[in-house]
């Protein structure tokens, strides 16, 4: 979308601070649509059940929210154009000029030529490393996969994902169980999906547009800071969902190297990051989720969230080493 902006901004001839404006525009209007995408697929989904939110249908969604950011677009550059003075979107640099295209011999002066050369080998050598897989190294780090099923009070039970979720979401390692200190309270299922290496189509995605895609209404929402071993803070996304009678509590975060994040802007800026300067991309998605029983209030369900992370994330820290000292 943003290349679409600067390909608009670029055609549109008038002040500089409405082609910025056009081109700092698609954040937001990208951001919105968006949203109105995933409002889309909840209705859908709970009017027509989750194969609304699947296959052709979902492709086609995903095309239409696009093609109408570019229409937002279009329309806002139509709004900034003042005719008067002269502003208007054009067109001219897409017609094929006439030849002859130079009439003397091709002369190259020595800076021009070095700029050439120059480029030339930055091209070769940029293109040297594509397809070449990088090592990405992520220090002393425990498998997920054995995340202990014991620990307090707490006994958990493991569970695994069907072979076509682990097809689509590519994992490199994850644990998913069911965890209760005694037969009377919920459990609490744990979720932690662990990427060595994200990429397009392999990568840590928010629980938030899988949600509505389950049928869930989102009742809640809302970001807490929770305190964690030795006087740390752990920021978290707080999610209260709702399908008919059934309510569920859900905390998820994203450990991104040292950082604990929970907005999915700011995720994408460290993910960008991380892999421009340190050469690395690994990541993590860390999920909770407990039932809020009907004869029950949501501070017992909090509660039951916060003391089973106070034991497991001690244990989660071991096994999400991204930056050599643990998570921060």
């Amino acid at each position: 979308m943003i290349s679409f902006g600067y390909i608009v901004a670029y055609f549109f001839k008038g002040y500089l601070w409405k082609r910025i404006i056009l081109l700092l525009s698609t954040i937001p209007i990208a951001i919105l649509m968006n949203s109105l995408r995933i409002t889309l697929i909840g209705v859908t989904v709970d009017r027509w059940g989750v194969g609304a939110a699947e296959g052709l249908i979902h492709d086609f969604e995903g095309w239409v929210v696009f093609l109408l950011c570019v229409a937002v677009l279009l329309a806002e550059a139509v709004i900034l154009a003042t005719p008067s003075r002269g502003d208007r979107i054009c067109l001219d640099y897409l017609t094929v000029p006439r030849p002859p295209f130079w009439t003397g011999p091709l002369r190259l002066s020595r800076p021009t030529l070095t700029l050439i050369v120059l480029s030339a080998a930055i091209a070769v050598l940029a293109s040297a490393g594509i397809g070449t897989p990088r090592h990405i190294p992520v220090g002393d780090r425990h498998p997920v996969a054995n995340f202990p099923l014991r620990f307090g009070d707490w006994h958990g039970s493991p569970l695994t994902l069907d072979a076509d979720v682990l097809g689509a979401l590519k994992l490199q390692d994850y644990f998913l169980g069911d965890y209760q200190p005694n037969q009377r309270n919920p459990p609490v299922n744990l979720y932690v999906a662990y990427y060595g290496q994200q990429r397009v189509g392999a990568m840590t995605h928010s629980p938030a547009s899988c949600i509505p895609s389950a049928g869930w209404k989102v009742l809640a929402d809302d970001e807490r800071i929770l305190p964690v071993e030795n006087s740390l803070s752990l920021p978290i996304r707080r999610v209260l969902v709702g399908k008919g009678e059934t309510r569920q509590l859900v905390y998820y975060w994203f450990q991104q190297r040292c950082r604990s994040l929970t907005n999915q802007i700011e995720l994408k800026w460290w993910l960008f990051h991380d892999s421009l300067l340190q050469d690395r991309t690994d990541g993590s998605l860390i999920r909770l989720v407990t039932a809020v029983l009907p004869d029950e209030t949501e501070e017992e369900a909090d509660a039951r969230l916060g003391s089973f992370l106070d034991l497991a994330y001690p244990l989660l820290r071991h096994r999400l080493n991204h930056c050599g000292t643990g998570l921060q």
